[in-house]
């Protein structure tokens, strides 16, 4: 089973990942990172650090897909969720390896793979574990993209914000 507690999962998460940097202090990058030349939205996660920055404190919901390379079902649920969401422009999609990322399997309690968590505003609004067919996705997809927000057209100020609904 899945137990994450989404209340303080930032600090918790910042503190484990200060313990484990060199550094104890992080700064944000506006643009965490690049979507490439086919706009692709989706990267790999390699420590907890990069979780933070990609994850947490995207402006963009995230879906986190917690997989294995001996997982068989995950040979079937991640090419699934890379074209949904490989090519998206609202949600992106981070790929963690459980085997190299220890850390984050303690953080999350990730018992059974494939996991699948939904960040947004760096918290869990929605997850499941094992396979999920396409209208279990589909629910997760309208979810986070109903909790997008958008800055009211022509408004200087960008703390001004309209919520779209899908």
């Amino acid at each position: 089973m899945l137990k994450i507690f989404s209340n303080g999962l930032k600090s918790c998460l910042r503190t484990v990942t200060e313990i484990g940097s060199k550094s104890h202090t992080q700064k944000s990058a506006t643009r965490l990172f690049s979507r490439g030349q086919n706009n692709f939205y989706q990267f790999s996660i390699k420590d907890l650090k990069e979780f933070d920055q990609k994850v947490l404190n995207n402006d963009h919901p995230v879906i986190v897909d917690f997989h294995a390379i001996w997982c068989e079902p995950c040979h079937i649920l991640t090419p699934q969720l890379k074209s949904m969401f490989g090519n998206s422009q609202q949600i992106g999609l981070a790929i963690v390896d459980v085997d190299s990322n220890a850390d984050l399997v303690e953080v999350f309690n990730v018992k059974a793979v494939p996991a699948v968590l939904a960040f947004n505003n760096g918290k869990i609004v929605d997850k499941f574990i094992g396979l999920a067919d396409e209208k279990r996705l589909e629910s997760m997809t309208d979810l986070l993209k109903s909790s997008i927000q958008l800055p009211i057209e022509g408004e200087e100020d960008a703390a001004k914000t309209k919520v779209l609904f899908a």
